[in-house]
């Protein structure tokens, strides 16, 4: 059985896709939603350090109505480190 998700880790796994700076790694939050593939944690070496969504993330920030045109900076391939997630 899959678990559900809180409506503050929606609200994380949001903030996380539209503002990746603002949550810190070890938020308990986003803590769990690495757990689940929502979300990765990108080295800084990239460029792009911090988290960021996932493929699995983005679907459903997608089925839930929350991504935007902004917000869909990463999906169009803006950073090749994350492209693969």
């Amino acid at each position: 059985m899959k678990n559900l998700l809180s409506p503050h880790e929606i609200a994380t796994l949001f903030v996380v896709h539209n503002a990746p700076g603002q949550v810190a790694h070890s938020d308990p939050d986003a803590l769990t939603l690495q757990l689940a593939d929502l979300v990765k944690l990108l080295p800084a070496a990239s460029g792009h350090g911090g988290l960021v969504t996932t493929l699995k993330g983005r679907e459903l920030l997608k089925r839930l109505g929350l991504t935007t045109a902004k917000s869909r900076r990463l999906e169009t391939g803006s950073c090749e480190a994350c492209e693969s997630y």
